[in-house]
């Protein structure tokens, strides 16, 4: 997983979610995702999210709904919205 300070979502490659079996919903309109400068991601518009995962970092807890990317470098991009319960 990374760990992505900067951003205030958090990313799931739809490949990798399907290998624990994730299900997935598709989301009432396409969402851009932009970068500080205003830039849109090359991987395109978010069509889906998640179902609620639990994720444990160490002493860390959250239920988090991700958003489905393409992502070849990273299956788990956890953005500032990874807080501990």
């Amino acid at each position: 997983a990374l760990l992505d300070l900067g951003s205030n979502s958090c990313f799931m490659d739809q490949e990798f979610a399907l290998k624990p079996n994730i299900h997935l919903k598709k989301l009432p309109f396409p969402t851009p995702v932009t970068v500080i400068n205003g830039d849109c991601i090359a991987f395109g518009d978010i069509l889906e999210e998640s179902e609620a995962v639990s994720v444990v970092l160490g002493d860390m807890a959250c239920v988090i709904n991700f958003n489905m990317i393409h992502s070849t470098e990273h299956s788990v991009i956890l953005g500032t919205f990874f807080r501990a319960s």
